[in-house]
C-alpha cells in the first residue's frame, strides 16, 4: 500500500510521491481554510462590515452558505491543484507505475486496486479531513466574535487533536472523539503498512483502527460532528444581534 516508510513497488514511483507530498499539501491548504473561514464570518463581524451584508434582502442563512461554499470552493480547487502539480512533478522525477496495490480494506478484506484509483481515495479522504476543520472553524467564528480569537482558538483545537492523537489513540475512550476517526484512508490499508518511526510519529501521521471501529463508524461519527457544528453555526447567526 501507499506509506511513508516503503515503496508500493520494487522502485519509487509516481504514485508514492504524491501520497507523501499531498499529506504535506493538505495540512498547509488545512491551515489556510481555517484562516478563510475565521475572516470569512469573523472577521466581517470584527470590523463591522458584515452589517453591509445584512442590510441586503437576503437570509442570514444564505449569506452563511454563501461564505461556506466559498471556503469549500477553495478546498477542493487547492486540493485538485496540488494533487495536478505533484502528479507531474512525480511522473518526471520517477516515472509512472500501472502496478496494481494490495488494499486491506476496512481491516477485514483484501483487493488488488489500481495504483491511480488508491491515490484518488486518498486525495478524497483528505479533502473530507480539511472540510471536517472548516465545519468546525465555521462554528468557531460564529460564537466568537473576535477575529484573532477565532483563528487562535481554531488553530489550538487543531494541535489540540494532534496532540490528542500522540497520547490517546491506544485508549477505548478517544475513539469516539473526531481525532480517531478522520484519516478514512486508512480503512483501505494505509494503517496496516506501518511507518520506520517512533510510535508518536506513527500516531501523529496515521492513527490506528481499533476493534470498536470501521469505515462506516468513522463516517457515521463524523457526519455526527459536522451536523452539530452547522446546526450549531446557523444558530448563532441567524441569531445574533450584529
Amino acid at each position: 500500500n501507499l506509506t511513508f516508510a516503503q515503496n508500493s513497488t520494487n522502485e519509487t514511483n509516481v504514485y508514492d510521491f504524491m501520497y507523501f507530498t499531498m499529506e504535506f499539501c493538505s495540512i498547509i491548504i488545512l491551515v489556510f481554510a481555517m484562516l478563510l473561514i475565521c475572516g470569512l464570518v469573523a472577521g466581517e463581524t470584527d470590523s463591522g462590515t458584515i452589517k453591509l451584508l445584512l442590510v441586503r434582502p437576503f437570509k442570514r442563512s444564505k449569506v452563511l452558505t454563501a461564505k461556506l461554499m466559498a471556503t469549500i470552493y477553495f478546498v477542493i480547487t487547492f486540493m485538485i491543484f496540488s494533487g495536478l502539480i505533484s502528479f507531474a512533478a512525480g511522473y518526471y522525477t520517477f516515472g509512472l507505475s500501472t502496478t496494481p496495490i494490495l488494499s486491506v480494506i476496512n481491516s477485514t478484506q483484501v483487493a488488488v486496486m489500481s495504483p491511480l484509483a488508491l491515490i484518488g481515495i486518498d486525495i478524497l479522504c483528505l479533502t473530507l479531513e480539511i472540510l471536517f476543520y472548516v465545519f468546525v472553524a465555521l462554528m468557531i467564528a460564529t460564537i466568537c466574535r473576535n477575529h484573532a480569537g477565532s483563528i487562535y482558538i481554531s488553530l489550538v483545537l487543531l494541535i489540540l487533536v494532534y496532540t490528542m492523537n500522540i497520547l490517546f489513540s491506544g485508549s477505548f475512550w478517544y475513539s469516539f472523539l473526531p481525532g480517531m476517526n478522520l484519516h478514512l484512508f486508512k480503512y483501505f490499508g494505509n494503517a496496516f503498512t506501518g511507518i520506520a518511526a517512533p510510535t508518536f510519529i506513527q500516531n501523529l501521521l496515521i492513527t490506528p483502527i481499533q476493534s470498536t471501529m470501521s469505515l462506516l463508524y468513522s463516517s457515521i461519527l463524523n457526519l455526527l460532528y459536522i451536523l452539530i457544528a452547522i446546526a450549531t453555526a446557523y444558530a448563532v447567526f441567524n441569531k445574533r444581534d450584529f
